[in-house]
C-alpha cells in the first residue's frame, strides 16, 4: 500500500472521529494528516511528510485553542449582555433564610442574594442574574 493512501486513510479516519465527536482539535489533527498525504506526493520518501503534517497540525491546535478562547469569551459578553434589561429593575425580597430568598420576577419564582453584606426583607435592585440567581444590591434611596 502506498504511504499516499495511508495518509489520506488516516485523514478519512480522524474527519470521522471529528464528525462523530464535533471536538475542534481533531480538525487540526485531520489536517495535518491530509498534508502528511499531499506531502507523499511531493516527497515520496524521508521524513518531510511527517515534518509537515507535524507542523500543519501543531498549527491547527494553536489555531483552534485560539478561537476557542475568542469563541468563550464571546458567550460570557452575550451572558452578561443578556442580564442587562433587567438590570436596575426593583425587587420586593420576602422572607430571607440564610441570607437568600425566594421572589417573584416576571412571573416566575427565582432565587435571590445580595451582591455583598446580607439580604434583608425589602425593596432591592437587580445588580445582575448570575445563571438562575438574581443577584441584588440595596436601593439607593
Amino acid at each position: 500500500m502506498s504511504p499516499t493512501l495511508l495518509w489520506f486513510i488516516s485523514f478519512c479516519v480522524i474527519l470521522g472521529a471529528e464528525m462523530i465527536l464535533g471536538t475542534i482539535y481533531l480538525l487540526a489533527l485531520a489536517a495535518g494528516a491530509l498534508s502528511g498525504a499531499l506531502a507523499t506526493l511531493i516527497f515520496p520518501s524521508g521524513a518531510a511528510p511527517f515534518f509537515i503534517a507535524a507542523v500543519v497540525t501543531t498549527l491547527g491546535v494553536i489555531i483552534a485553542y485560539i478561537m476557542r478562547r475568542r469563541l468563550r469569551s464571546i458567550g460570557d459578553r452575550r451572558s452578561k449582555d443578556a442580564s442587562y434589561p433587567d438590570e436596575g429593575r426593583e425587587i420586593s425580597v420576602g422572607k430571607v433564610v440564610d441570607g437568600r430568598s425566594r421572589v417573584s420576577y416576571r412571573g416566575s419564582t427565582w432565587e435571590a442574594r445580595a451582591v455583598s453584606g446580607e439580604l434583608t426583607p425589602g425593596i432591592w435592585v437587580i445588580d445582575h442574574i448570575d445563571g438562575t440567581i438574581l443577584v441584588l444590591r440595596e436601593k439607593k434611596r
